[in-house]
């Protein structure tokens, strides 16, 4: 025999409102999860007056003649830079907000609030680095294993730089750096003790020595060694150095394609510079870093810089986040 429980009269509208109300909640999770997925964001920031600080996701804060800033402390006309790496290099807009140092610009006489603009390039780090010297002759340490190696070892993938072996994060930091998974070569023990062990490889890591770039626009070759990149003056140098891996794809066009705004300062108290724009442009762009440069007329001292790069909300967007869903699962589950 069955028993049913009956809710009592005076609780029936109360239970009734509460499935409601426990819909409703579940609906807006699932929608707000939706919309994070189909419309990202990705947040970073600096505090100059804490650089060694572990929130601190902008990297390599510089002048643009590569000088160390002194707690934010940014000259007259003097471009900063900031290397920003994000998680995908498809986002539609961005957005930058920096909050001045009021201890500077109270001790400054007649002081008068500079103007100025940030823009931003995108590709690879290493693609920044300066131009060397040509590299003219084959190379002439063809080993298996060398600088800018890729090497898989028990549960992991590492990279080889220089005389470190440094274990790569995960695979979307693996594919986001550019790395072919068919150059990754299994290593024994005796292999991986040849080297030290490094730090992990993040998002936003300069190429080592010994990689190959190729712009894919103008079919040339670079090998990266001692901070710069060195031009391959033809194609078998190339092949020379790549050993039958494959290159770095990037762009010439990381150098010209350039978008950017005009700050706007605001706040009563506190003085912050801001601006907004769209990024359509660098979206084709190979790479996993921008390069923002941010130039003001007149000395300034800054306090913290926090940027957000967004998707716009359209169909376009829409349908390209769709897009990188299916294709992400089609490279980890097959077709």
């Amino acid at each position: 025999m069955t028993h049913t429980l009956s809710i009592p009269k005076p609780w029936q509208a109360r239970y009734n409102i509460a499935r409601v109300l426990l819909v409703l909640a579940f609906t807006f999770a699932a929608a707000y999860f939706a919309f994070l997925v189909l419309f990202p964001s990705q947040s970073l920031v600096f505090d100059f007056k804490n650089p060694q600080a572990s929130k601190n996701t902008l990297l390599d804060p510089r002048g643009a003649d590569d000088s160390i800033l002194d707690k934010g402390n940014i000259p007259a006309l003097m471009p900063l830079l900031v290397d920003a790496p994000v998680m995908r290099g498809d986002y539609s807009l961005f957005h930058i907000n920096i909050l001045t140092d009021s201890k500077f610009t109270k001790s400054k006489a007649n002081f008068t609030w500079p103007t100025g603009e940030t823009t931003l390039r995108k590709s690879y780090r290493a693609f920044f680095l300066p131009i060397g010297s040509p590299i003219t002759e084959i190379n002439p340490n063809q080993t298996a294993i060398h600088s800018g190696s890729l090497l898989s070892f028990a549960d992991g993938v590492f990279l080889i730089d220089g005389n470190l072996v440094r274990p790569i994060g995960d695979a979307s930091i693996f594919e986001n750096l550019g790395y072919d998974w068919d150059d990754v070569m299994p290593a024994s023990e005796e292999d991986m003790g040849a080297y030290e062990k490094g730090k992990i490889v993040t998002l936003g890591n300069i190429h080592p020595d010994g990689t190959v770039l190729h712009e894919i626009d103008t079919d040339a070759y670079f090998l990266i060694r001692d901070g710069e990149k060195h031009p391959l003056l033809n194609k078998s140098i190339s092949q020379s150095y790549l050993q039958g891996t494959h290159p770095i794809e990037i762009s010439s066009a990381s150098s010209t394609v350039i978008q950017g705004c005009i700050l706007t300062i605001s706040g009563l108290f506190s003085k912050n510079y801001a601006c907004e724009t769209p990024i359509d442009a660098l979206a084709p762009l190979p790479g996993d870093t921008f390069q923002i440069s941010t130039q003001l007329d007149q000395e300034i001292a800054f306090q913290t810089m926090d940027i957000e790069f967004t998707d716009t909300v359209n169909i376009k967007n829409m349908r390209v986040s769709l897009s990188t869903i299916k294709q992400r699962i089609l490279a980890h589950y097959g077709q």
